[in-house]
């Protein structure tokens, strides 16, 4: 178990890399994104336009 930064709990606890390989040693580079952090990057590349992604935020689909 390591603890991982989280923007609105601070430190979390999580489980570490598995496999531990003693050249290349795991480790968390990166936390996990908040939710919908991703929303609009992921929407844009299935072909969604900027208005509609704002639309169903605004509506809260997203």
């Amino acid at each position: 178990v390591v603890e991982a930064p989280d923007a609105d709990m601070g430190e979390v606890p999580m489980h570490a890399v598995v496999p531990r390989l003693s050249g290349t040693p795991g480790r968390l580079r990166t936390p996990a994104p908040a939710i919908g952090q991703d929303n609009h990057e992921v929407f844009s590349r299935i072909g969604y336009s900027d208005a509609r992604i704002r639309t169903l935020a605004e509506k809260g689909v997203i």
